[in-house]
C-alpha cells in the first residue's frame, strides 16, 4: 500500500476526519509503512477508540475498577504482528498446543506466565496486579493507565494519545 491508498482508504473509514487521523497515527506509529498504518486504522481508529471509551464509563461509575491492557509482544509468525486473539493462548498458559500461532523459542512462554498470572489475580480478587508485572494502576480518566505486554512489561499512561484525540 502506498501514501495516497492509505489517504483514500482513511477518507472511506473517517471522512472528514481522515487527515488527522492519519496525523496522529504517524504520530504514534512513526516507524510504520501504509501498510501497516491501514492495519491502524481498524486497529486503533474503531477498536483501540472502543475500548477507551468503555473503560472511560466503567471507570467513571465509581464501582469494580477497570483494568486496560495492550499486547505488544509480537509473534514471529506471520505479517501481522499481534493480530486479534493472540493474547488467548497466554492467558491460558497453553502456548505448547498453540506452537503455529505463538512461533518457536522462549519468548511466547514467557509472555504466558505474566499474563496468565494477571488474569488468574483478576479472577481471584479483582486486581490483576502480581509480583510477574510492574504495579498496575486501576484506569481513570486522568492517567488513562494501560499495561502494554511485552517482555519486558510496562506501565504507560495515555498510550497513544494522539490517536485517541483524533477518533474520538
Amino acid at each position: 500500500l502506498d501514501d495516497a491508498g492509505l489517504e483514500k482508504m482513511a477518507g472511506a473509514i473517517f471522512g472528514p476526519k481522515a487527515p488527522a487521523v492519519l496525523e496522529a497515527l504517524r504520530k504514534d506509529f512513526p516507524n510504520d509503512s501504509p501498510t501497516y498504518l491501514a492495519t491502524h486504522l481498524t486497529t486503533y481508529g474503531r477498536m483501540f477508540a472502543g475500548s477507551v471509551q468503555i473503560a472511560e464509563r466503567k471507570a467513571a461509575q465509581g464501582g469494580a475498577k477497570a483494568w486496560f491492557y495492550l499486547l505488544e509482544w509480537e509473534t514471529p509468525v506471520g505479517p501481522f504482528r499481534a493480530p486479534h486473539t493472540l493474547e488467548i493462548p497466554l492467558v491460558f498458559d497453553n502456548v505448547d498446543n498453540s506452537r503455529v500461532l505463538m512461533g518457536p523459542g522462549p519468548a511466547p512462554q514467557l509472555m504466558a506466565k505474566q499474563m496468565s498470572a494477571a488474569w488468574l489475580a483478576f479472577a481471584r480478587t479483582g486486581d490483576p496486579n502480581t509480583p510477574a508485572l510492574p504495579r498496575w494502576p486501576a484506569y481513570e480518566v486522568a492517567t488513562r493507565s494501560t499495561m502494554v505486554f511485552n517482555l519486558q512489561s510496562r506501565v504507560v499512561d495515555d498510550l497513544y494519545s494522539a490517536t485517541r484525540r483524533a477518533v474520538t
